[in-house]
């Protein structure tokens, strides 16, 4: 592992407001036995000093400033220790050389580093030797020395010092030349060495030959960059990079949020049941901390009570959250910078985070021919911003081509394609079957010849069953019995009176029997007050438990309309499911509004909607967003981090693999040429 430290300072030399740098390498590479993925790894900036940990190869420094990422640079990392800007420098000696090129140049440096210390070694040992052979020649001398000085002395000792000294002195002539030999071999080391610097310049130059090569390439690169920048357009959701286009990048909607809850909550202490309160200008909630809800200004305001700031306000125009943060015409203005991966991202956020970028498209997006793709629980085809163009989904087998629609006006239908020709298309009031069996102007025409008891009998099949139906009329009354009076004679067909009344018994002693006009006013005289006059248009003192009993399940018709009177009363419908309450109202103002628990869950007005869920939108910020799935949604920092990441130009790797340095590191990577600056 190597350490690299260094400054980062502006051309002032003053200390450059860097917070931290995120390390990661170019692209997913091996590095001593272990897998280097592309992931950033961040660590701090201290007064403009950084040091950090790195495998030895390339990597990608990227500078942060502010919580935002700004510039990048690339290094070469190798040896045990290594200054910032040297790494810097050595990956730009390096850029451009392919991995042949600078294994070559790597293998040839490690043969000569190890011939160099090779050669240290032995001239090293040698003057170890030569060192210690001249220090023992000058102890034999100074012993020779002792020895004549105590020959004057003594000269019966002297003799057989003299010997002694005869014989040392031969020892210190043999000690001279091994050490005259060992001096010989250090001077060949010498010269050995001196061959390999020699063999590492050749190698140097050749280098820089390569890197003006790389120069050349890298220029070249560039200007094939800045084109292919031209040839990249967007075509609704699919990507157009030098006339190559892709698969639609829209993916399906997310899963919805967790329900909230409203476990102890009691409406009737928040508005009595069944009363209709009219409020006045300032409505407050309390709870932990109270807020004020205010209408000024031709603005909805919602306001901190305790500090009085305001959390957002909304018009017609836009929707303003705390400070700086605005929504408005389809925007959203003064976003900060996003630092968390469930933050919107910002449009320079996003230009600076694509620069470069490759676009790959993920596995799960629907593909053409692709088989047995599963979607979600819901598929949306949304036509809204298309004019008169239907959103329409198409089946096909073979030549046979379906396409079942929602139009302009309204209606869903099926059409065959393939004969152009409509099956049926139905909205709220009429349901039309285009087939042989018509359904249009509420008749049924075209119904075959009917087979079953439970089939529809036409005209036809009707007037032929009753052609040939004859009647016996010899039982009738006759007319005396039914002029004026009235007959009781069994036994008779009823006949009718000239004005179509049907002449029936004055009293009916069956159930079964038809009574007179007369016995029914009888047996209703009493029932209801002379002067009650309620029809069903009139029911005001009808309790509307009455009408429909609790806990029945009525089916009601097409359309239930609840009315506000006065304009100033909320037209109110309420769902209650044990404690759980659900309130949907209509303002006279127009604005339609889902509450419960205490607080809105929505609120859509005429040109704001404003949606009380886990999306939070305080201090000018926008988190808890789902990942994006279409074009004109808000994109989190995860989601643009994932997208980019690893998106880079792979000339990097190809560029790793020099370094420069004044000398050879103790340490050196088997993987990296070092190049010797004199």
């Amino acid at each position: 592992m190597t350490t690299v430290s260094g400054d980062i300072r502006l051309v002032s030399d003053a200390a450059a407001p860097v917070s931290q740098v995120w390390v990661r390498a170019p692209k997913l590479r091996a590095s001593d036995g272990a897998v280097v993925p592309p992931f950033n790894d961040h660590f701090p900036v201290r007064k403009g000093r950084v040091s950090f940990n790195c495998r030895p190869g390339p990597a990608r420094v990227t500078l942060i400033v502010a919580g935002v990422p700004s510039e990048s640079f690339d290094i070469l990392v190798a040896g045990e220790s290594l200054d910032l800007a040297q790494a810097a420098a050595d990956f730009l000696l390096a850029e451009g050389q392919s991995e042949q090129t600078l294994a070559g140049y790597l293998q040839a440096m490690r043969e000569v580093e190890s011939a160099v210390r090779g050669f240290e070694g032995v001239a090293s040992q040698a003057a170890d030797r030569a060192g210690v052979a001249r220090d023992d020649a000058e102890s034999f001398a100074s012993a020779a020395n002792d020895s004549s000085d105590a020959a004057r002395g003594h000269k019966d000792a002297a003799q057989s010092q003299a010997s002694a000294a005869e014989v040392s002195a031969k020892r210190a002539e043999g000690a001279r030349e091994e050490a005259r030999r060992s001096w010989d071999g250090a001077q060949a080391s010498a010269s050995q060495a001196a061959g390999s610097r020699d063999e590492a310049r050749d190698a140097r130059d050749k280098a820089r030959e390569h890197s003006q090569e790389a120069e050349r390439q890298a220029g070249r690169s560039e200007n094939a960059a800045n084109r292919l920048w031209d040839s990249v357009t967007w075509n609704g959701d699919r990507l157009t990079v030098a006339d190559r286009q892709s698969e639609p990048l829209t993916g399906p909607q997310g899963p919805p949020g967790p329900a909230g809850s409203l476990d102890g909550l009691e409406p009737e202490t928040i508005v009595r049941t069944g009363s209709e309160p009219t409020f006045g200008r300032t409505v407050t909630l309390n709870g932990g901390t109270q807020f004020r809800i205010e209408a000024r200004d031709d603005a909805l305001f919602v306001i901190d009570a305790e500090t009085n700031r305001t959390i957002f306000n909304a018009n017609k125009e836009y929707l303003q959250l705390g400070g700086d943060l605005r929504i408005a015409g389809g925007s959203i203005i003064g976003m900060s910078a996003p630092t968390g991966p469930h933050q919107p991202a910002t449009k320079q956020y996003v230009d600076s985070s694509v620069e470069s970028a490759r676009v790959e498209l993920p596995d799960d997006l629907v593909r053409a021919g692709a088989q047995d793709t599963r979607l979600g629980k819901y598929l949306t085809v949304d036509a809204t911003d298309q004019g008169n163009a239907s959103a329409s989904l198409f089946l096909k087998k073979n030549d046979h081509q379906y396409e079942f629609f929602t139009n302009a006006a309204g209606k869903f239908g099926a059409w065959d394609k393939r004969h152009s020709r409509g099956l049926y298309q139905a909205d709220r009031n009429l349901f039309e079957h285009q087939t042989a069996v018509s359904m249009s102007n509420n008749q049924l025409r075209g119904l075959p010849r009917p087979t079953g008891n439970d089939h529809a009998a036409t005209k036809e099949y009707v007037d032929g069953a009753v052609s040939n139906v004859s009647v016996d009329t010899s039982g009738l009354l006759s007319s005396s019995d039914v002029g004026s009076g009235e007959s009781t004679e069994g036994n008779k067909l009823v006949r009718r009176k000239g004005d179509g009344a049907i002449v029936v018994p004055t009293t009916g002693t069956e159930r079964r029997v038809a009574v007179s006009r007369g016995e029914v006013d009888d047996k209703l005289a009493g029932k209801s007050a002379s002067g009650h006059t309620h029809t069903m248009e009139q029911i005001s003192d009808l309790r509307p438990d009455t009408l429909i009993r609790s806990g029945s399940e009525p089916e009601l018709g097409r359309t239930a309309t609840i009315t506000a009177s006065g304009g100033t009363y909320y037209a109110i419908l309420k769902q209650v499911n044990g404690s759980h309450t659900l309130e949907q109202y209509w303002t006279p103002s127009g604005d339609y509004g889902i509450y419960s628990g205490g607080s809105n869950r929505i609120v859509a007005k005429a040109n704001v909607f404003e949606h009380h869920t886990a999306t939070d939108m305080r201090g000018n910020e926008l988190r808890g967003l789902r990942a994006p799935t279409a074009d004109n949604h808000a994109a989190t920092k995860a989601y643009v981090d994932a997208t980019v990441s690893g998106v880079r130009d792979s000339v990097g790797e190809l560029q790793s693999r020099i370094q420069l340095v004044d000398s050879l590191p103790s340490n050196p990577d088997s993987q990296t040429l070092y190049l010797i600056a004199e």
